[in-house]
């Protein structure tokens, strides 16, 4: 009986080290590591395709083109994400495009990656940086915006998820 009772005892004791190595060797903890060595950069990407279907009713009736690609990284100190845009036609009016990064699931969350700069050509982009580490916002929005003050999301043009 004294030997049931060691070897459940070692059994927990192995058992809680393994979950708590696991949980330390997988988390994205923003933090550096204490040897003063760099974290190397995690990077997440995708391909934002239009979900508008050319819609007439939201004034689009060009985007089928429409493409784009995004690419989001952390260094342990910066989040990055960039994002790219063609055959996107000019809002209008004092409509503009804003871009979004997305948590999906029972943590549900949205950020503002702010408005897209116009790089002429029908071509946009949204650069956007942050010491806060977003990499589990893995789904990109990319949407229509009228100039009235609310800060919620509008329509959405372009998405895609982020791998």
């Amino acid at each position: 009986m004294k030997n049931i009772v060691i070897w459940v005892v070692l059994i927990i004791i192995i058992g809680v080290g393994g979950y708590y190595w696991f949980m330390k060797s997988g988390s994205n903890d923003a933090t550096q590591p204490a040897d003063g060595t760099s974290m190397p950069t995690q990077t997440i990407r995708g391909a934002l395709l239009d979900v508008t279907k050319g819609d007439p009713v939201r004034g689009i009736s060009t985007l089928p083109t429409t493409t784009g690609a995004a690419t989001a990284s952390f260094d342990g100190t910066t989040y990055v994400v960039n994002a790219t845009f063609t055959d996107l036609p000019e809002p209008q009016g004092d409509d503009f495009y804003e871009g979004w990064i997305v948590r999906k699931g029972i943590n549900f969350a949205f950020e503002s990656t702010g408005p897209l700069t116009n790089e002429g050509a029908r071509a946009y982009s949204n650069n956007f940086t942050s010491s806060t580490n977003y990499l589990d916002y893995d789904f990109y929005v990319l949407t229509l915006e009228p100039n009235d003050n609310d800060p919620a999301p509008a329509d959405h043009i372009v998405e895609g998820d982020l791998r």
